[in-house]
């Protein structure tokens, strides 16, 4: 998350990620997201069914017998994990007046938008799985791509695996 909003909204969508897809969810703060602060909107309380623990030997147990079928299982799932993370708007374009094209994600967008304002931008909100096909085509749409991020060089590694600019 870039912000203290986004932190509370990307929390709502995770629970909502997790129910959906039935996979754990991770949300990632950096020191410099962690540290800020500003207005958060709360919005209305929604009121969630409360789920019983169900015993699930063949999905809860990963007993070699059960790992292969549960590993095709996730692969299945984590692909439909990426086509919404392609077309949600926790990834987002938004277009500038220049040729300079930026890919970043949490505080580093808040930073980047000030330094760069004429440039166009993909502000990812979910990096895992990672949206390739919203890259390559941000990527298509911009002369010259910057990549710029807090900590380790993740997005950056993502998206030179997908070679766009060659």
């Amino acid at each position: 998350p870039a912000d203290s909003q986004e932190a509370k909204d990307f929390t709502c969508q995770a629970f909502d990620l997790s129910e959906r897809f039935n996979i754990p969810v991770l949300l990632r703060l950096t020191t410099r997201s962690a540290h800020s602060s500003s207005v958060v909107e709360l919005g209305e309380r929604q009121a969630h069914p409360v789920k019983g623990y169900e015993k699930q030997i063949t999905r809860t147990m990963v007993l070699p017998a059960f790992a292969k079928p549960l590993h095709a299982d996730l692969e299945q799932r984590l692909d439909r994990v990426r086509e919404w993370s392609d077309a949600s708007d926790l990834n987002r374009i938004e277009k500038g007046s220049g040729r300079l094209g930026i890919i970043c994600d949490g505080v580093a967008y808040q930073y980047a938008r000030e330094v760069f304002p004429e440039a166009s931008f993909l502000k990812l909100g979910m990096v895992w799985p990672f949206p390739r096909e919203l890259v390559l085509h941000f990527a298509a749409t911009v002369e010259e791509l910057l990549i710029i991020e807090e900590v380790d060089p993740f997005i950056e590694t993502q998206v030179r695996a997908l070679n766009p600019k060659s």
